[in-house]
């Protein structure tokens, strides 16, 4: 029996409990809306894998009850969960530990059908805080129905806290400028989403950029005076890697505070979370701009402007939560900082030596741990990276105690991920925060394979690990190519590192070991392997196996192109089978795909400038192609990119 996630205790009996046309489910007499949605939820389970349509009841004396939920405040964990001759047992010691049992039971539907085990489930989580963090804010804002379907995706995995990361992707009434063009979030979709997400046992904590990391909102007319760097923002060329690196607010400008309290009362009063995270992470212009021309100490700017955020979210009764990479680097932060604040320790290595849980162990302050999804800057997430990232993380953070763990799914440079592509990182991330010590990666992907993708080979997800495996470069490292390079002040390690991508496909920055087209040739066979086995598992026309599948090409297609663009640099002199024109038409095939694709569960959004990216692309292939000669692409690229601004 494969469950995701594991429960603490399984005890397997002899015999078998038969549903059948007669089954009932008994609910309490004073259940609330979410016990009421899990026994729906069980009704449709029990309707698509068994055929039987039961019935609800709430007769606290019927014993002859198929399937009974009760709340017993006395248990010693979250849920209990039996199987015997008598029906099925659920008994929570709330209403959520109530919820969490029946999602428990309807993953043991959706493998045993009407023939249950007998069996016995004792089950309780090792993180109280157990989140999902979903960027809507770097190009890609999901409709109201998609959120949906990632609040019940989430709670079927028994997370219980959601947070929607955003900078201007919002419709701010009083700053109608910030979201202009973009497809906003409206105070009504929050609204909705947050009492769905309650039904859920859901906590949609509000998440919103408060000092870094504010690109579009200094790129305004209105608001470009308020950037520590004093530049015009609405001048300069949109540049991804501006948007990820640049700008952050002025610390020392009244103004600025004045921006977020705005911001703040517009947006806070849509949740009923107690929580608030204020993100203040990457204030990376600080020492570049104008308090640094003023001689003003980064660190002190920071301690004042954050207590200054803080402050505000506390006089609007929320407590706070705040990315950690700046107390990491400077102690003073952390003694200044840490009152009434949980702290976001993030890191996205694989091997995750150190995590940085021991220092906010000994500084006593309450943190999460923040692994990711790595689907980020890609068009199919690194699975077999995250996975490695979560489980250590995960592991470090019960060692040091952590209070929770939340998962991140970012969308750096124009969110390419498709929401399916990052579902096993959710999952992943799903289990390891209730079950932190005993993942087994392969039992894992099996269970991953048979729940979500429905192929009861246990196969797919293998494939997509290998898959992911396979891959060499982020879609930056081609994309960099097509930046304007403004050359704003930027701090030495992200300058250092857009230079390196700048040269990753030449004679300067390539590896011995990037070979880009075997990637590809590998890839593709693996897509193909993974189409077959989803196909005779019936479910090709899932929505989400169809992001996988997508994801999957645009991958390749990167791969492809990337060993194109070394040719034309004299990197490589073997196409080895490729040709230009060719991959320019199947980037633009994959162009109308994707669009699809996205359009399907997304706003319109910041599509756009993935779409000019793509076509940028197929001209340049087929550029070469005509000319099939040995000039510096890079060169030109930068050339035609600053033409056509």
């Amino acid at each position: 029996m494969h469950l995701i996630p594991n429960v603490k205790e399984l005890n397997l009996g002899n015999g078998f409990f038969h549903l059948n046309e007669d089954c009932t489910i008994l609910l309490e007499q004073n259940s609330d809306r979410s016990a009421m949605l899990a026994t729906k939820q069980i009704a449709e389970e029990l309707d698509l894998h068994c055929a039987i349509q039961a019935r609800i009841i709430r007769h606290l004396d019927d014993q002859s009850a198929s399937i009974r939920l009760i709340t017993n405040p006395k248990l010693s964990c979250s849920y209990t969960l039996q199987v015997n001759d008598n029906g099925v047992q659920i008994h929570g010691i709330d209403s959520a530990g109530l919820f969490h049992g029946c999602q428990t039971l309807r993953q043991i539907i959706r493998q045993e059908g009407r023939k249950l085990k007998h069996l016995t489930i004792k089950d309780y989580p090792d993180y109280e805080a157990r989140g999902f963090y979903h960027d809507v804010t770097r190009g890609k804002v999901p409709t109201l129905e998609t959120l949906s379907e990632l609040v019940e995706k989430a709670s079927f995995y028994k997370l219980n806290q959601l947070q929607l990361y955003v900078e201007h992707t919002f419709d701010f009434r009083k700053h109608t400028g910030i979201a202009a063009g973009k497809s906003p979030l409206t105070a009504c979709e929050i609204l909705q989403l947050d009492e769905l997400c309650q039904q859920h046992h859901i906590d949609l904590v509000p998440s919103m950029t408060t000092f870094g990391h504010c690109y579009e909102i200094l790129r305004t007319k209105r608001l470009e005076h308020l950037g520590e760097l004093g530049c015009q923002g609405s001048e300069y060329p949109y540049s991804w890697f501006d948007r990820q690196v640049h700008f952050t607010l002025d610390g020392t400008n009244p103004e600025s505070i004045e921006l977020i309290e705005n911001m703040l009362d517009e947006y806070l009063p849509l949740f009923s979370s107690k929580h608030f995270n204020v993100c203040c992470d990457e204030t990376l212009d600080l020492t570049y701009g104008k308090n640094a021309r003023a001689g003003n100490d980064a660190i002190e700017l920071y301690i004042s402007f954050t207590r200054k955020i803080i402050n505000a979210v506390h006089k609007r009764g929320r407590k706070v939560q705040l990315w950690g990479d700046i107390l990491q680097k400077n102690s003073r932060t952390i003694n200044q900082l840490s009152k009434d604040v949980t702290v976001l320790n993030w890191s996205y290595s694989p091997d995750l030596r150190d995590g940085n849980c021991e220092l906010f162990e000994y500084s006593e302050i309450p943190f999460y741990v923040c692994p990711g999804t790595s689907g980020w800057n890609q068009f199919f997430n690194r699975i077999d990276w995250a996975s490695q990232n979560i489980i250590n993380f995960a592991r470090q953070g019960k060692e040091h105690g952590a209070c929770g763990l939340l998962n991140t799914d970012w969308g750096d440079h124009g969110h390419s991920n498709l929401l399916g592509c990052s579902l096993h990182g959710l999952a992943l991330g799903a289990q390891c925060a209730w079950e932190a010590e005993r993942t087994n990666i392969e039992n894992f992907d099996k269970a991953f394979s048979l729940l979500e993708l429905g192929d009861h080979s246990q196969l797919a997800s293998y494939l997509m690990r290998q898959f992911s495996k396979l891959i060499r470069l982020a879609t930056s490292d081609i994309s960099v190519l097509f930046d304007p390079f403004n050359n704003l002040p930027t701090h030495e390690d992200w300058g250092r590192g857009k230079a390196l991508a700048a040269h990753r496909l030449d004679k300067e920055g390539s590896k011995p070991d990037d070979h880009y087209a075997q990637s590809a040739a590998a890839m593709r066979q693996l897509r193909e392997r993974f189409i077959d086995c989803i196909s005779k598992a019936n479910q090709l026309k899932q929505e989400r196996i169809q992001d996988i599948i997508t994801g999957m090409w645009g991958e390749i297609l990167m791969h492809e192109a990337a060993h194109l663009i070394q040719c034309v640099n004299g990197v490589r002199n073997d196409l080895e089978g490729l040709g230009y024109t060719h991959t320019a038409d199947e980037i633009r095939s994959f162009e109308q795909h994707f669009s699809r694709r996205w359009h399907a569960h997304n706003k319109p959004s910041e599509y756009f400038r993935l779409q000019k990216f793509l076509c940028q692309l197929a001209d340049l292939m087929d550029t070469h192609g005509l000319r099939n000669d040995n000039s510096n692409v890079a060169k030109e690229l930068r050339e035609s990119c600053r033409l056509s601004q």
